[in-house]
């Protein structure tokens, strides 16, 4: 004879269990839901150029450099500063829009892949949440990392044993938080 399932009786304490259940998938929910969907804050350029004086350098407005490039720059970049010294590289750029911030990033990350080469040992990461992504590599001793917020855009690479210094920055700007 089969056994009829439909006519059990449930028990308080699978009532119990399935609540606790149904609130522990809630809270993973609404945690997932909350870091792939909030948008993360971008910060001020002069708030990256303080940050930058305080690891010990100075950055430079590279705006009108930009402008002179690129065309396209002088109706999209609103500012860009810089430091470059001995192996350290960095570049923060503001736009008048994400799309545009976007588009830089998206090269940026093409051009560290090409300047890796993929070769040799290295240690690569990319997420993509909300309006926040970040790209980072480093192989051969070279290190490179962007990093896309909104309108804003960071690019930079040094030699691997100075990886600290650019990750401080892009730390105390906020752009290396989930």
């Amino acid at each position: 004879m089969a056994k009829n399932y439909y006519n059990q009786n449930t028990g308080t304490g699978d009532i119990i269990k399935l609540a606790v259940v149904a609130v522990v998938i809630a809270i993973v929910g609404y945690g997932i839901f909350t870091v792939c969907f909030t948008p993360k804050k971008t910060t001020e350029t002069h708030l990256v150029v303080q940050a930058i004086a305080e690891s010990g350098y100075e950055a430079e407005d590279l705006t009108q450099t930009y402008y002179q490039h690129d065309p396209w720059f002088e109706h999209s970049l609103i500012k860009c500063v810089a430091f470059n010294e001995n192996d350290l590289h960095f570049e923060f750029l503001e736009f008048n829009n994400d799309n545009s911030a976007w588009d830089i990033h998206t090269q940026a990350v093409q051009l560290i892949a090409e300047e890796h080469n993929l070769q040799g040992r290295r240690k690569h990461r990319g997420t993509r949440i909300s309006n926040y992504s970040d790209y980072f590599f480093e192989s051969n001793g070279k290190y490179s990392i962007t990093v896309w917020v909104g309108n804003t855009v960071l690019y930079a690479y040094s030699n691997s044993e100075n990886a600290h210094v650019i990750n401080r920055i892009i730390d105390d700007i906020g752009y290396l938080e989930y």
